[in-house]
């Protein structure tokens, strides 16, 4: 299976382009820095048969790999 790294995926244009992959049969992997919306956005997409995984990190941050990179 293919995978898709979405920065962004929780909404707007990031979050189409999850579903559009998805439907493809690509195994998403989003970012966001939005819990929340990640977390309904990933809900979605398991709800219908997709395969994905979210992380929380805030690209625009100098430490994001921190929040990206186990301890």
């Amino acid at each position: 299976m293919k995978t898709v790294l979405i920065t962004g995926a929780a909404d707007g244009i990031g979050r189409a382009l999850a579903f559009a992959f998805a439907q493809r049969g690509y195994h998403i992997l989003g970012i966001d820095f939005d819990a929340e919306r990640s977390a309904r956005t990933q809900a979605e997409l398991t709800e219908q048969g997709f395969t994905d995984q979210f992380l929380q990190a805030d690209l625009s941050q100098p430490n994001f790999l921190d929040d990206l990179l186990p301890n």
